[in-house]
């Protein structure tokens, strides 16, 4: 099949879902639209990584896009899942990830996370409180529209926040991570993290949002869902990852690798469009369709 010439224009079909938070952690959001490209253009993809189960926050700041850790067994968010053109790093679309699980210790309930929200309609969900014995503990608010959620540490513009570390003044065991998106959702302290908000100006056509509902994945009716993408993550489980995928007009040749890829603090190849570029929010090389 032919590759789109230099300067000929095509209409892509994208559909992107955020990574869901690990350790009873909600769900990741659904965004799909269309974009206009140009042949020869660049785009830069960036594929949330589910959260892990359970985990103790590291001294290190989280990457680009990345969910918040989990502390004292908490689990930690999902990686917010995006597509921008590289030349300008205007941002298409992202869908936010799910916060991560936390409670449940002593016999007490388990706090689950934060489901991802939609920008325009609806902020990240916030993480559930768990109320363990004599001592009540809070979950970390959701991602909003204008701002990211608060809690025990609050999420930031494309991250969530992450846990207390244990030994840390304040810090509460089974603590979750906040999902990451447009604004991340808050660390919880014993609870919870909220989960991250999603946004989708940049892309065209019939765009939508699907916010997930508890740990389900948003856009989890779509024809081109596949599991476990988005799921938020049982007890014990990590969440499911995020996905991209993104649907070429009839004739043309997959999107491939750039022979130019370079690494990224999110870990993302460069694809060309014609071919267009995955991220940690976690990411592979491949050619294809699907991401």
């Amino acid at each position: 099949m032919p590759a789109l010439a230099a300067g000929a224009t095509a209409t892509l079909e994208v559909h992107l879902w955020g990574g869901g938070g690990g350790g009873g952690g909600g769900g990741g959001a659904y965004i799909n639209g269309t974009i206009s490209v140009t042949g020869g253009e660049t785009l830069r993809l960036m594929v949330g990584k589910g959260g892990d189960a359970g985990g103790d926050a590291p001294a290190a700041g989280n990457a680009a896009l990345a969910g918040g850790d989990g502390s004292g067994g908490g689990g930690d968010g999902g990686g917010a899942t995006s597509i921008r053109r590289a030349d300008s790093n205007f941002l298409l679309g992202m869908a936010g990830g799910g916060g991560g699980g936390g409670g449940g210790g002593g016999g007490g309930p388990l706090s689950p996370g934060g489901s991802a929200g939609c920008l325009q309609a609806t902020a990240g969900g916030p993480g559930g409180a768990a109320n363990l014995g004599m001592n009540a503990r809070s979950g970390g608010g959701g991602g909003g529209r204008a701002a990211p959620g608060a809690g025990a540490a609050a999420g930031a513009r494309y991250a969530g926040g992450s846990a207390l570390p244990p030994g840390a003044a304040g810090a509460e065991a089974l603590s979750g991570g906040g999902g990451a998106g447009l604004f991340g959702g808050g660390a919880g302290a014993g609870g919870g993290g909220g989960g991250g908000s999603s946004a989708w100006e940049g892309l065209r056509g019939a765009a939508a949002c699907e916010a997930a509902l508890g740990a389900q994945a948003g856009g989890r009716r779509s024809a081109h869902y596949a599991a476990p993408a988005a799921a938020g993550g049982a007890r014990r489980a990590a969440g499911g990852p995020g996905r991209i995928l993104i649907l070429m007009p009839p004739g043309l040749a997959p999107l491939s690798p750039s022979a130019a890829a370079t690494a990224t603090p999110s870990r993302a190849p460069t694809r060309s469009a014609s071919r267009a570029k995955p991220s940690r929010s976690r990411s592979r090389k491949r050619k294809g369709r699907h991401m």
